[in-house]
């Protein structure tokens, strides 16, 4: 049996001690600046994308809105003067028409709708949206004490003159009413307080 040597043995080779691990490195800054110049980099792009769509939307806008130009022309941002004719305001005739008997819109509703005063006393608003130059949804507003009747035969003026009933359907709220016209399928809708819809089926 082999005895290791003792400290005092000549022939005694001291061992050296197992390295100390190096001290824990601290995080370096450098990752913390890496990440804050990655998050600004990253809203840069952003907001680039948001100027970019934002000017695309505006060169390409889904609805013009309407102004007053000199002369009392209504114009539409993006499109050509638009003339003022002086035919009967229908469903599915030109919007022009309702400029020509109502003036210039009281203002710009949702979906580049124009909403005018038709008549302070009775109380008549006339609201109407249009594709192309052709108004193909409206509303009347009326005064709120009129009878669904009476409702029913003032918003009949609305209609195309080729206008013909083919269907009726009256609930305990409102009436409605299908037409056939040149234009399309027409849906009146009579609502009581003296209102009414009209609806070119499709549109």
């Amino acid at each position: 049996m082999q005895n290791n040597p003792g400290p005092n043995d000549p022939t005694y080779t001291p061992q050296p001690y197992p390295p100390y691990p190096p001290p824990p490195v601290p995080p370096k800054k450098r990752r913390i600046w890496l990440w804050l110049l990655l998050g600004v980099f990253v809203l840069a792009v952003l907001g680039c994308v948001g100027i970019l769509a934002a000017s695309q939307g505006a060169q390409t806008g889904t609805q013009p809105q309407a102004t007053t130009a000199a002369g009392n022309t209504p114009t539409a941002k993006g499109t050509a003067t638009m003339a003022i004719t002086h035919g009967t305001p229908h469903i599915g005739g030109p919007i022009s028409d309702f400029y020509g008997k109502y003036g210039k819109p009281k203002n710009e509703g949702a979906g580049g709708s124009q909403t005018w005063i038709a008549s302070q006393s009775p109380s008549i608003i006339v609201n109407a949206s249009a594709t192309n130059g052709k108004v193909d949804n409206m509303n009347v507003v009326g005064e709120p004490s009129w009878s669904r009747k009476y409702t029913e035969t003032y918003c009949t003026r609305f209609l195309p003159p080729d206008a013909r009933a083919f269907n009726r359907i009256k609930s305990s709220s409102d009436t409605l009413i299908d037409y056939h016209s040149s234009s399309g399928q027409i849906a009146m809708t009579v609502l009581d307080m003296g209102s009414c819809t009209l609806i070119i089926a499709g549109s």
